[in-house]
């Protein structure tokens, strides 16, 4: 199948704004510094649940079933991607000077 450029967009959308903004929210009232609520926005919650979703959707019968199976898989690939490119970068803004 074939996603279209609006799915794309979402997909991008859900990396580097729903999820992030959603744990903002979530960080409200907690005192960790902002360069560490910075990474965990970036980095966020996940895991193999998104697949499952992705599965249940699939198999639900639901109108545009694959279509939404596919944007959950494309958000899944673009996750593992962006995350897996930019670990170090952020492990190294973490790194504290030795002696």
């Amino acid at each position: 199948m074939e996603i279209p450029l609006t799915g794309w967009i979402f997909a991008l959308l859900a990396l580097v704004l729903a999820r992030p903004l959603a744990l903002l929210v979530s960080f409200l009232g907690a005192h960790f510094p902002m360069r560490e609520q910075i990474a965990a926005m970036w980095f966020g919650p996940k895991g193999f649940a998104s697949v499952v979703y992705g599965i249940l959707v699939l198999e639900s019968g639901i109108d545009q079933a694959d279509l939404l199976f596919h944007l959950i898989a494309l958000v899944i690939v673009l996750s593992i991607l962006a995350h897996s490119s930019t670990d170090v970068l952020v492990a190294r803004a973490f790194r504290t000077p030795t002696s």
